[in-house]
């Protein structure tokens, strides 16, 4: 099963294994491929065999869609829908900084010009007192 994929590049590593990019070759779709070391993970086997059954049960357009999981050597593979736009993380942060920026230039205005009503410039997304 291993060889039904090209493996192209690293995206990073977490609690429980590396993730790379790779093509899926029969589909030519790209992938993301979660390597588990089998080895030392005895605690964590429940909780990967847990992960991999949920999502093999789930169909939603806000979920990763699961798409294969099997052994090769002391290697658990987990095969996903791959998603261009990175981690969870790197999306949320530039939000919460964007909210962050939104809340306070609303709270300046609002100070200035408490009798006037706020507005907000589409365009440039900051707010304005008008």
């Amino acid at each position: 099963m291993a060889d039904d994929y090209q493996m192209l590049e690293e995206l990073g590593s977490g609690s429980f294994g590396v993730v790379y990019k790779a093509i899926e070759k029969s589909t030519g779709d790209l992938v993301a491929i979660k390597h588990i070391d089998l080895e030392g993970n005895d605690d964590d086997i429940k909780d990967i065999q847990q992960e991999i059954s949920l999502l093999s049960t789930c169909s939603s357009d806000y979920v990763t869609r699961y798409k294969a999981s099997f052994v090769r050597g002391v290697k658990l593979w987990i095969v996903m829908e791959f998603l261009g736009g990175g981690s969870c993380l790197d999306l949320v942060s530039p939000l919460r900084i964007g909210v962050r920026r939104l809340s306070l230039t609303y709270e300046t205005a609002s100070t200035r010009s408490p009798q006037r009503s706020t507005d907000c410039n589409h365009h440039e997304r900051t707010l304005t007192g008008s």
